[in-house]
């Protein structure tokens, strides 16, 4: 696997899509050493979260798994809202020249806001030079409530993430973590390296133009202004 590769597919097929993203992250040597985070994202089009995972975890056996199906992905090939498409980022481990990530760490934050952990995984997260992926939903839980509990365990470390919602709003958010898919609370994934990480924060739209009101719209299109 190559550093922060990404692999995109826009294969009607889940199963397939899942497998042709995944396989777009690899590196061009087969010694190359498996990453320490794989990051997957799916389109609401795509069906059963079982079968991803599955199909995840036999394209990729020797890496933690976190991500969430979402009304849209995007890539560096673009984005997608409407049809079925997959992205998935293959994240390096630790390098020889303290490149990387020194360790990552998947957890979960149940609807009462109580951090739980895959099984054989260390019952606590690590602070020093880390940051924190966090993708609540907003059904289950408050996500101040589950995003709270993050920050009460890891002091001092930065927090970025998304909500999650369903396929039509009011739904199952689904997402997995390690080797498990969740439909309530948050999954996250702590992730340490040899220096503080850097964030920045950006936001995607700017004024332009009068404000308008939407009078009618289906589902996410709008029909009338």
């Amino acid at each position: 696997m190559s550093a922060g590769k990404v692999g995109m597919s826009r294969h009607a097929d889940a199963i397939r899509g899942v497998e042709e993203a995944l396989l777009a992250t690899r590196g061009d040597s087969a010694q190359d050493a498996p990453p320490a985070l794989v990051l997957l994202f799916v389109t609401h089009e795509h069906g059963d979260p079982d079968s991803l995972m599955a199909t995840a975890r036999a394209t990729v056996p020797d890496a933690p798994i976190l991500g969430c199906v979402s009304s849209g992905v995007l890539s560096d090939a673009g984005e997608v809202e409407d049809g079925p498409c997959v992205v998935a980022m293959a994240i390096a481990g630790h390098q020889g020249d303290g490149g990387g990530v020194r360790s990552v760490h998947t957890f979960h934050v149940n609807v009462n806001g109580k951090i739980e952990y895959p099984k054989h995984s260390p019952a606590t997260l690590p602070h020093e030079n880390g940051v924190a992926l966090v993708f609540p939903d907003g059904y289950s839980a408050p996500p101040r409530v589950l995003v709270d509990a993050v920050a009460e365990a890891l002091p001092d470390t930065p927090i970025v993430g998304s909500l999650v919602t369903g396929p039509r709003g009011l739904g199952l958010a689904i997402r997995w973590y390690a080797d498990s898919v969740t439909t309530h609370g948050a999954v996250g994934a702590v992730l340490t390296f040899d220096a503080p990480p850097i964030i920045g924060v950006a936001h995607g739209l700017a004024p332009v133009g009068p404000v308008y009101t939407v009078t009618r719209a289906q589902d996410r299109v709008i029909a009338e202004l």
